[in-house]
């Protein structure tokens, strides 16, 4: 389904929003947008402080022990089966972000959907929602109830990029929340495969066929995903995340049939707790999952943003 701005408000929506309201609509409200909203939902800042430098990929010659895994042929299957896996979250998140506009935290409603992918965050204030981002691969969306009006706009990357400051596509944003490894996409890729000993860890790094770096990952023997960064066209990082482990037996997550603890098929399990650094934006983002459930089969309507009539739309091209 598009993912569209209907006028009825649902019957959680109808909240009177009072108080103090925004000077301006222009570079005031963006930047709320962008920190207390999108990005204030991808986690970071405080604690992250150890991602400033990954080290190079370790060089292994010769054959690896035979205790070890000499392929990369079954984490790339364990991804793409945990991929297969995820359906939908929905969770509550605390939030801090540390960039050089300062320090941010909130608490957030986050809404995914893997296919067709979507995308819903708020950020809950005393009175209610006080910031709604809805986006799939048609338009993204932001509202602020309190302002009054709405911010409209193509999803490209560009677009993404301008607004929420993140240089990430819908799907990916998605992916990166839910703790999946980024797709691979089309293209003629070289894998290699290391271990990392003091860490133990494997190394799993994707070059192009000219030997330029797009993607890195790290991952336990369990072949659970730990943490990646990712490239531009020019070989120098752009994001940088890592995830800390799923929750235990009786903290959640909630999932299909298994109750509080239970992982779905394929060692699939929503991670806990997901740090971000973005270099160029030199910004940290950190997030923690709470009440967190997966797989519920979240209806369409969540995806539909409910904008009061007389409400001003704003068009950004």
């Amino acid at each position: 389904m598009a993912l569209r701005a209907s006028r009825a408000l649902d019957p959680e929506s109808r909240i009177q929003h009072r108080g103090s309201r925004f000077r301006t609509w222009g570079s005031g409200w963006i930047r709320l947008a962008v920190f207390a909203g999108v990005m204030a939902a991808l986690g970071g800042g405080n604690g992250c402080a150890y991602l400033r430098r990954v080290p190079r990929l370790p060089t292994v010659k010769g054959p690896l022990p035979g205790t070890l895994i000499p392929s990369p042929q079954p984490f790339l299957k364990a991804a793409q089966e945990q991929r297969g896996s995820f359906r939908d979250l929905q969770a509550m998140a605390l939030v801090s972000i540390r960039s050089p506009w300062g320090t941010f935290r909130s608490r957030q409603l986050i809404r995914l959907r893997k296919n067709p992918p979507f995308l819903r965050m708020e950020t809950l204030g005393p009175i209610g929602p006080s910031l709604y981002v809805l986006a799939d691969e048609k338009q993204l969306l932001l509202y602020s109830p309190f302002e009054g009006r709405l911010l409209r706009a193509r999803p490209s990357p560009d677009q993404v990029r301008k607004l929420i400051r993140l240089p990430l596509s819908v799907p990916e944003v998605v992916n990166l929340l839910a703790g999946l490894l980024p797709p691979l996409g089309d293209g003629a890729w070289q894998v290699s495969l290391s271990y990392q000993e003091k860490r133990q860890q494997y190394w799993l790094q994707l070059s192009s066929a000219g030997d330029r770096p797009y993607q890195r990952a790290w991952m336990g023997a369990d072949m659970a995903l730990q943490g990646y960064q990712l490239y531009d066209a020019d070989g120098r990082v752009t994001l940088i995340a890592h995830y800390q482990g799923s929750p235990q037996p009786g903290e959640g997550p909630k999932s299909e049939g298994g109750g509080a603890g239970a992982s779905l098929a394929n060692r699939y399990v929503s991670p806990r707790a997901i740090q971000v650094y973005l270099p160029r934006e030199k910004t940290f983002l950190e997030l923690t999952y709470q009440e967190l459930n997966l797989n519920e089969g979240l209806p369409d309507f969540l995806f539909e943003l409910p904008v009061p009539p007389g409400v001003e739309v704003q068009e950004m091209e």
